[in-house]
């Protein structure tokens, strides 16, 4: 079939349905535009934790533009560019964590600045980690994070306490919610991505300033 064979709905009915299974079975070069260079594009591969792993080819322009939305998303929910992030999640082997020629730029000047710590380390590790951190946002899967909430030592919570903490990857039950949300003693924002989307659907802080009488300001 070709484009122009789809003119009305009830040609619709003669495109096969195609399932995630059968792209995950295709060469590369069957699953992506042709004339790319595929050595140039940026592979993500999911955990597979749904059905099995799938691979995620986008070429450098997307990937800027992605994360630039990304970005926006949090500088929109509370981060500021010079705050400190720790990200506590799963990180397969290959990985080559946030560092490309623009984070190293950022980094230099000191801005959006992060660091990653594995989740399947032992809790006193990431706690350790998280100490020398000194994350002003923590950003992790919502079982890790209430983890660390319950065996960290009251002392160093009070030490690593961020302004507010990010879930993701994972659903974020209310118990998580209030574990991690006592245990770091911060509001806790949960997020919804892909690797193929990257962000779908988030909370964020909104804050609305009333001038009440007297020039006195309050933050809701």
């Amino acid at each position: 079939m070709r484009p122009d064979d789809v003119r009305t709905l009830d040609d619709l009915s003669r495109i096969p349905l195609t399932s995630k299974a059968d792209l995950q079975v295709l060469p590369a070069s069957e699953v992506v535009a042709r004339g790319l260079d595929l050595d140039s594009l940026v592979v993500h591969r999911t955990s597979g934790s749904t059905a099995e792993p799938a691979t995620i080819r986008r070429t450098a322009w997307e990937e800027r533009l992605l994360l630039a939305s990304r970005l926006q998303t949090l500088l929109r929910g509370g981060l500021r560019w010079t705050d400190r992030r720790a990200f506590v999640g799963f990180f397969p082997p290959g990985h080559r964590g946030p560092e490309t020629p623009g984070t190293r730029f950022f980094n230099r000047l000191g801005l959006l600045r992060q660091r990653e710590i594995h989740s399947l380390v032992p809790a006193e590790q990431i706690i350790a980690e998280l100490l020398k951190a000194q994350p002003d946002v923590l950003i992790g899967y919502p079982t890790a994070l209430s983890w660390v909430a319950e065996q960290a030592e009251p002392k160093d919570l009070a030490a690593i306490r961020p302004r507010f903490v990010v879930t993701g990857a994972e659903t974020l039950t209310p118990a998580l919610r209030r574990r991690i949300s006592e245990g770091f003693r911060v509001p806790v924002y949960d997020q919804y991505g892909s690797h193929e989307f990257v962000f779908i659907a988030w909370e964020r802080v909104v804050q609305c300033k009333m001038i009440l009488k007297g020039g006195s300001v309050s933050n809701t």
